[in-house]
């Protein structure tokens, strides 16, 4: 014989998978507004940091930096452990100044020095006054 669901059977199993549908989406759509609030406030964070560095050391080694001779390292040696000092308890890995034709001129990191990076996306957006940032959860640093 024929069986028929009550309206509160169908109403169940019609809003049951409804329901998780839109528990996903909320959960999804917080977490990635979370995610971006995060992004958002560390891009802050670092332009706050490299702009307050390069208040204290830009005056000092702007010269050095710019000049394309690269013979004379005793500035970098003197950069560098001014740049440790300032860093000292805080959150900063790396440090890198750049010229205006993508050559690294300094870097906390003295094996990147001389690097060009001229075709590098990051550089490109930094030339063009963009900031960009992105979250990684990784083992490594990876730099532009």
């Amino acid at each position: 014989m024929f069986r028929t669901w009550s309206l509160s059977k169908s109403f169940a199993v019609l809003s049951g998978p409804l329901l998780v549908g839109a528990g996903l989406l909320t959960a999804t759509m917080n977490h990635v507004g979370y995610v971006d609030g995060i992004e958002q406030a560390a891009e802050r964070n670092n332009v706050a940091l490299a702009r307050i560095l390069s208040n204290v050391v830009w005056p000092k080694y702007r010269a050095d930096v710019l000049a394309e001779d690269s013979a004379n390292t005793t500035w970098r040696i003197e950069l560098m452990q001014e740049i440790a000092a300032l860093a000292r308890n805080t959150a900063i890995v790396k440090v890198k100044f750049y010229r205006a034709d993508g050559v690294t001129a300094f870097s906390t990191d003295p094996t990147e020095i001389g690097e060009r990076k001229d075709h590098n996306d990051g550089f490109q957006s930094a030339m063009a006054g963009k900031v960009v940032s992105e979250l990684e959860f990784e083992d490594e640093i990876s730099t532009f």
